[in-house]
């Protein structure tokens, strides 16, 4: 059994000291880098703990200044936040990357939802395309879509959480939503008014809204329901797509300029009739490709990860896997590959597992 440690300690205190809404709230403030990884509510305290502890260390952001404003925010329980400081990261054994959190404060809790695999092991390719294009200047429309078992909700959690994160240009987040007093939308003029219900500002003028959005910096529009990709849409939806994104965008972005480049978001699971929406997005896709204002991004479409992308990921957060536990991982691979309805955390989630074993071995073979 580890003996106890500087991570084990903070977590412990973390846990006794916060509420899950408090120290999501504290970490926003006082140490933005790693909030983008926490799990979103009704995550309990533990996990929010958990998830944070890893992804801080990992981060390196656990330093000397973190613990002075942790001291400060709680001045009663000074003497403890400077004993942990004490035996951290200056004077600890250094520890491989995502090690950390594993290796002591035992397993996942069972109510923790995805996987940690399953919140990272995104589709590379998609992933980069993504990130190139919001960074380069312009107004841009993202299309993302995939079947029911590619787990698109992931995917679109790690857009609205990452992309502001990862991409070289900052980007404040509008969330779009299909749906609200019983109505959901399906003309042009449906989603032009959710745009401007997102907005910063309350306005019916779709420009304005957008010019508004854009103010600081680069706008993310995301269009959902109720936090999740739209699905079951039919013709009447795509034609208005079409109206909303080859007209009316496209002229509010010309006569309102925006300072700040505007990029939406559209997310959708295939439903019963895939090959439907993927020529509906070919065709938006086609009817946007000149040189407009507003510039498309072909359609990115998810698939089950392949096996080089499920190595790159792992050994990228797992360096000094050993052969053993990497067969492990290729025989998971190819056994769920060959499932007709696998999804994404099928895979992840028993891969989380098996890096979770053999790093805990490690820790044990450490102490």
């Amino acid at each position: 059994m580890p003996p106890l440690t500087w991570e084990k300690a903070l977590y412990d205190f973390l846990v006794s000291a916060f509420g899950a809404d408090d120290l999501r709230r504290w970490i926003y403030f006082n140490c933005r880098a790693a909030y983008a990884g926490l799990p979103e509510p009704p995550a309990n305290i533990k996990m929010l703990a958990f998830t944070f502890v890893g992804d801080a260390q990992k981060l390196g952001v656990l330093d000397v200044p973190f613990f002075a404003q942790l001291a400060e925010h709680l001045p009663e329980r000074r003497a403890e936040v400077e004993a942990i400081r004490d035996v951290s990261p200056d004077t600890a054994p250094s520890l491989p990357p995502m090690q950390s959190a594993i290796n002591f404060l035992g397993p996942r809790p069972a109510d923790s939802g995805p996987s940690h695999m399953a919140i990272t092991l995104d589709r590379i390719a998609q992933w980069g395309h993504i990130l190139s294009a919001c960074a380069d200047p312009g107004h841009l429309l993202i299309l993302v879509h995939g079947d029911r078992e590619q787990n698109l909700d992931l995917f679109l959690r790690r857009i609205k959480v990452f992309v502001d994160k990862k991409c070289a240009v900052r980007h404040q987040e509008f969330l779009v939503d299909f749906g609200r007093d019983r109505s959901t939308a399906v003309t042009a003029d449906d989603w032009s008014r959710q745009v401007c219900l997102a907005s910063p500002v309350r306005t019916t003028n779709l420009g304005l809204a957008l010019a508004q959005a854009g103010r600081e910096m680069a706008a993310l529009f995301v269009l959902e329901h109720a936090g999740r990709p739209l699905s079951g849409l039919n013709g009447e939806h795509f034609d208005g797509f079409g109206e909303l994104f080859q007209t009316r965008v496209p002229q509010a972005l010309a006569t309102h300029r925006p300072a700040n480049p505007i990029r939406f978001v559209l997310p959708i699971e295939h439903g019963d009739d895939a090959r439907a929406v993927r020529d509906a997005l070919t065709g938006l896709a086609e009817a946007l490709g000149g040189a407009g204002v507003l510039r498309v991004l072909s359609p990115q479409e998810l698939t089950f990860p392949t096996l080089e992308e499920v190595r790159q990921q792992i050994h990228e957060q797992c360096p000094g896997l050993d052969a053993a536990t990497w067969a492990k991982c290729e025989r998971l691979h190819r056994t769920v590959a060959k499932k007709f309805h696998r999804t994404l955390r099928d895979l992840a989630d028993p891969l989380d597992e098996i890096l979770t074993e053999f790093l805990e071995a490690q820790a044990a073979g450490r102490a």
